[in-house]
């Protein structure tokens, strides 16, 4: 996993994909990314940016005032992967199970245990 700088991000087709259940002090207590913090139109938001190994971007960020728990994940558009093979490789690589997503795009297909939850 190399990190990304937020410069980057501007410059890549980054967009949300899932929501998991982690926050970020638990990415950094696991000493797996640092976070930026930073703002866009709609709040301040901490992000931290990362490549796999074939160097597909992904992001996880949170913004401050967001009412609930839980931090974006982002992808970058890859043609070669579904969506869905796209989280559980970033889910692998941060050594996450596939229950810490708590949403996912539709087009995701990512299972429901029928009360909503991803």
């Amino acid at each position: 996993m190399n990190q990304l700088s937020l410069s980057e991000y501007l410059r890549r087709p980054i967009e949300d994909v899932a929501v998991l259940e982690q926050e970020p002090e638990y990415f950094e207590r696991e000493g797996l990314l640092i976070f930026t913090e930073t703002y866009d139109d709609l709040d301040w938001y901490k992000i931290a940016l990362f490549t796999d190994s074939k160097g597909q971007a992904f992001g996880i960020k949170r913004y401050r005032n967001c009412p609930s728990s839980g931090v974006f994940l982002l992808a970058e558009k890859n043609h070669s992967l579904s969506l869905h093979e796209q989280i559980e490789g970033v889910l692998q690589l941060l050594g996450l199970s596939g229950e810490s997503v708590v949403w996912a795009r539709e087009d995701a297909h990512w299972p429901t245990d029928g009360c909503g939850r991803q």
